[in-house]
């Protein structure tokens, strides 16, 4: 049921008429059905040539595999290599456990909803990654990945920048594994106690797939998030925003759908402190109107200053709304107090 049109040139040029019983359309392409895995495809299906004059009428009508043409071949290859560096980390990421159990046998993949911590946290915490902490001041640093998650970690807990010289803080996620099979987290509270991810708050089960796999995801990657900020406070979206600008440091594509204003100024007024200028040029906003009926992509530019030429009025105005509410009401009320 599904077809791969090659240009016939090339397709002679590579026998596919030498092996093949095709023909050439109108526009001189050959249409031939293809097999799917996943997305992709990964051979023909089609007559062989046959040149033998006692080959039966029924051996003539039957389809046999071929492979795809070299240069097709490897550029089925080169894509299949770069879609496994697309992270995709769902709304919906999977709640705490006070104890996973992980099998022995074979890891889960990266999937979306974060269950692939306990594997990644358990095998993974000495793996050399290249990143950028929250004191980075525009350099990246290459480390484990356990001292990164961990100064993130402190980071998004305290609003506490460590410099060089205070980096011990595996203390911040402690992971307890019985026989490699039953593994338990400890995470560090506001209060410095140690709790299990369990007793934790919610907020901190839906961050840590977004630390962890965007950490261990290797530069060129890119990272697709939707709705980070969910069970968050204000704070803790301002410097998760602080993170994502990391990671764009570190060469990956951070891709996010938000409805948070908070994550939408702070990415503003972070471009606005930014004297380079790089993260105004290499950022933008993008939002979904609807015109005339149909869906609209409209691509807000951020300026050097952090202004957004051409704000929709529709687009995240509540805040503002708001404190411009609250100054009128505020005003009536003085004065009506001085006219008493």
């Amino acid at each position: 049921s599904y077809m791969i049109e090659i240009p016939g040139d090339y397709f002679g040029f590579s026998n596919g008429f030498t092996m093949m019983d095709v023909e050439e359309s109108e526009s001189g392409n050959v249409m031939i059905p293809t097999f799917i895995k996943g997305l992709l495809p990964i051979g023909l299906w089609a007559k062989p040539k046959r040149g033998d004059e006692a080959v039966s009428s029924e051996q003539r009508e039957e389809f046999s595999y071929f492979p795809l043409p070299p240069l097709i071949r490897e550029a089925m290859t080169d894509l299949a290599e770069q879609l496994n560096h697309i992270h995709y980390i769902g709304p919906l990421r999977s709640p705490a456990k006070r104890y996973y159990m992980t099998n022995l046998d074979s890891a889960p993949s990266l999937d979306s909803a974060g269950d692939f911590l306990p594997y990644v946290l358990r095998d993974a915490r000495n793996t050399q990654i290249v990143y950028a902490p929250p004191d980075h001041h525009g350099k990246i640093s290459h480390g484990k990945l356990s001292t990164a998650l961990g100064q993130w970690l402190h980071y998004l807990r305290t609003g506490e920048k460590l410099d060089g010289s205070e980096l011990a803080v595996d203390g911040e996620i402690g992971v307890a594994s019985t026989k490699d099979v039953l593994v338990e987290f400890v995470l560090q509270s506001f209060g410095g106690e140690l709790h299990a991810l369990a007793d934790s708050g919610f907020g901190y089960s839906q961050v840590l797939p977004i630390l962890v796999r965007s950490l261990i995801a290797r530069p060129d990657s890119l990272i697709a998030i939707e709705q980070p900020e969910l069970h968050l406070n204000p704070a803790l979206q301002v410097r998760l925003v602080e993170f994502l600008v990391a990671l764009a440091l570190c060469r990956k594509v951070v891709l996010i759908e938000t409805h948070s204003e908070h994550i939408v100024n702070a990415l503003r007024v972070l471009a606005a402190e930014d004297q380079s200028n790089v993260l105004s040029e290499s950022s933008s906003i993008y939002f979904l109107d609807t015109e005339y009926g149909y869906p609209v992509v409209k691509n807000l530019e951020i300026q050097e200053d952090g202004t957004v030429p051409e704000w929709p009025r529709q687009f995240m105005g509540e805040a503002l709304s708001l404190s411009a509410r609250l100054l009128r009401a505020q005003g009536q009320s003085r004065g009506k107090t001085s006219e008493k």
